[in-house]
């Protein structure tokens, strides 16, 4: 299993050696630490955060690239980092060996950086779903449904979000989206190790949050997993 190690921050040498970084920030601290977070981007950037029509998505839309800016300049601070858009809507640095992913929810983003074939994170906020075993039918798989519901009212809503970020951890990694829910593997076989040449983690429970990691190394190699909270200016 990758290791944890909650501070200090890996050396850069170690992530280009192929260890995964995982960034955590809470968005109004990050938002706070500069004077003007829109200037903070590259252009392109800017512009990709003011699609977002809602104040809400924009502020997170600004948080993570912050985020990952900060997480870039502290692996390499010389270099003119870009963050771009691949076809299926998911982050990536052109011209890089190196694989981003990004996400947001509630309060916190988080960003995954590393030299691995693949990389997806995801971070939801638990929160109560009225329609939670309706969503549960349509994307999750029927042993998956069956272990939700022989769990308590509590443990249910926390293991249906354990799913959840699961899944879109791979989903990101493999560059798909919710249309391709269903073709995710069944969480049981992931947390057993049972998905050949794809790793997975659960890194944190932040209270009222779930949080999950997913990667492929080249060649089907381990990776060195690091986890840092970046210092605020």
């Amino acid at each position: 299993m990758p290791l944890i190690e909650p501070m200090p921050l890996a050396p850069a040498e170690e992530v280009a050696d192929g260890a995964i970084g995982l960034w955590l920030a809470p968005v109004a601290e990050l938002l706070a630490s500069v004077a003007d977070p829109e200037a903070a981007l590259p252009q392109d950037e800017r512009e990709h955060c003011r699609r977002y029509r809602h104040a809400a998505a924009r502020r997170h839309a600004l948080a993570v690239r912050l985020l990952a800016h900060r997480a870039l300049a502290w692996l390499d601070s010389g270099h003119a980092w870009k963050i771009a858009l691949c076809a299926s809507g998911q982050p990536h640095l052109p011209d890089s060996p190196f694989v981003i992913s990004l996400a947001h929810s509630g309060a916190w983003v988080a960003c995954a950086l590393g030299r691995v074939a693949a990389l997806g994170v995801d971070i939801e906020v638990i929160r109560t779903r009225p329609r939670l075993f309706a969503f549960a039918r349509r994307f999750y798989s029927t042993a998956e449904v069956a272990w939700l519901e022989s769990l308590a009212d509590a443990e249910q809503l926390a293991a249906f979000h354990d799913i959840w970020t699961l899944r879109e951890a791979w989903l990101k990694a493999q560059g798909y989206g919710l249309r391709d829910y269903r073709r995710a593997p069944c969480t049981r076989e992931v947390l057993a190790g049972r998905v050949p040449g794809w790793q997975w983690q659960q890194v944190i429970d932040e209270p009222g949050h779930r949080l999950a990691l997913c990667w492929r190394a080249d060649a089907g190699g381990q990776a060195l997993l690091r986890l840092a909270m970046p210092s605020m200016p």
